[in-house]
């Protein structure tokens, strides 16, 4: 844990991801980098619940799932929590995603295969005031 980490609260940090391998992936190295993972949900509508249940600090979002989204699910998360910070973490390295991911709220946006590092800094930047 790098030192500006270690000042700061564990943060909680729930996985909006429809594959139960990277979840479990996500878990594993997020964890090892002292975030704890409050809950997991493998679609928007889903995540949308869990993140008004669970009061996580951070959502970290996949773009495409079934049924409901991450863009639309980040709008919705965006329109009625807005202290909750959403990650999306996606396959697309799109500037078009990007955008829309943007207008819809995400306060980061990151391409899968980034390293845990990456993943863990972006999220405790979110968190820093």
């Amino acid at each position: 844990m790098t030192p500006s980490r270690t000042s700061q609260r564990r943060p909680r940090v729930l996985l909006v991801e429809d594959s139960v391998e990277t979840r479990g992936a996500l878990r594993e190295l997020l964890e090892a980098q002292g975030i704890m993972i409050v809950g997991e949900a493998a679609d928007g509508a889903t995540g949308i619940a869990l993140a008004k249940e669970l009061e996580p600090d951070v959502v970290l979002m996949d773009v495409q799932m079934p049924g409901m989204g991450g863009i639309e699910a980040t709008a919705v998360i965006a329109g009625s929590l807005p202290d909750l910070h959403v990650i999306v973490l996606t396959t697309f390295d799109d500037e078009l995603v990007r955008r829309q991911a943007d207008e819809a709220g995400a306060t980061a946006y990151l391409v899968k295969g980034v390293s845990p590092d990456v993943i863990a800094d972006a999220i405790f930047r979110a968190l820093r005031p």
